[in-house]
């Protein structure tokens, strides 16, 4: 699945520029989200990946307006078909939400009430988003069930959320996000609940999606392995900071960043029986004392003195790849540099 070249040519549905978000708390500011820039096209699925704690999800509250509080939008500008969406108010980010932009979760028992029918949740959200009656977001609603592949869709209307299976509450909030006629989902986590085989049949039908509507998908995981078998291109996160980002072929193939091979390095492959498994040493950084410099210098096997004082900044290495770590060149001079292993 890659966007085809026209789609090259046009320009972003969604642009984030210096994104950053911060939390005030009583033993200091935990610094979220810091400059986060990206951009996703019409059609296109892009990744964002990182470890527990690095971002990526409150990245994603922030384009829908849906930071919690204490947490706020610090500076930065997300621009959604043409939109500043940090400059919207309540009412019109309730406009954007659905029709624009929608976010299924992890879980997704915590989007679907319990005690509404899946035909009344699906009808009443198919209304408040296209202003039509009843009936027809009835209609629509069973429509829309059966366009993800759920068994007996008219019976599910008539169910209960707990009466489903994790994977059949998930096609639920997919479809709910299809009957808003939505342009950008953002899936944070979507198959972590999920057995591996379900898994397989929610990731299928979210890429049948983009190849049937022209849907825009963010894809939030911590798993490379899902990003890499779904996305176009991909945003690597690390400590509230992107350090990668390239298409995705290139990132698995060719990443730069230590970060970046540590994470594809850390996955099993079978065909690689003998091959050590990388990993690097200590824990993520406290988000409230954050280290100076680069943010993974503590951790990284390739850090001298000068990682601990300049904070890198991205630099392109390749066709729309970019990496900001400041051994860049050392590692681009020997590809083989070994990262860390066990």
């Amino acid at each position: 699945m890659r966007r085809s070249a026209a789609s090259d040519a046009s320009a972003p549905l969604l642009r984030v520029t210096d994104l950053t978000v911060h939390f005030p708390t009583y033993q200091g500011v935990v610094r979220a989200v810091e400059n986060v820039n990206l951009e996703v096209f019409p059609g296109e699925v892009i990744g964002l990946v990182g470890e527990t704690s690095c971002g990526k999800s409150v990245t994603g509250l922030a384009l829908l307006g849906l930071v919690p509080q204490p947490g706020r939008v610090v500076s930065g500008e997300i621009l959604f078909r043409g939109r500043d969406l940090c400059k919207l108010g309540r009412a019109e980010m309730r406009e954007v939400r659905g029709r624009g932009i929608t976010l299924i979760s992890q879980n997704p028992m915590t989007s679907l009430s319990p005690v509404f029918t899946i035909g009344t949740q699906m009808a009443d959200v198919v209304r408040a988003n296209q202003k039509v009656g009843r009936a027809p977001a009835h209609q629509q609603s069973l429509e829309t069930l059966r366009d993800v592949a759920m068994p007996d869709a008219e019976q599910v209307l008539k169910g209960y959320a707990h009466e489903l299976s994790g994977g059949m509450q998930q096609r639920v909030t997919i479809a709910e996000a299809l009957g808003c006629r939505t342009q950008l989902l953002i899936a944070d986590e979507p198959t972590t609940a999920l057995d591996v085989s379900v898994q397989l049949q929610i990731l299928k039908l979210l890429r049948e999606l983009v190849a049937q509507r022209g849907l825009s998908i963010i894809v939030i995981s911590h798993d490379i392995g899902i990003i890499a078998n779904m996305c176009d291109r991909v945003y690597v996160m690390y400590a509230a900071r992107i350090v990668e980002h390239g298409a995705v072929h290139e990132i698995v193939n060719a990443a730069v960043h230590p970060y970046t091979r540590a994470l594809i390095g850390s996955v099993p492959r079978f065909q690689d029986g003998d091959r050590d498994l990388v990993y690097l040493k200590g824990d993520v950084p406290d988000p409230i004392w954050p280290p100076p410099g680069c943010r993974l210098h503590p951790r990284c096997p390739l850090a001298t003195g000068d990682c601990s004082e300049q904070t890198p900044r991205m630099v392109e290495v390749g066709l729309r790849h970019d990496v900001a770590c400041l051994k860049t060149e050392e590692i681009l001079r020997d590809p083989e540099t070994r990262i860390g292993s066990r």
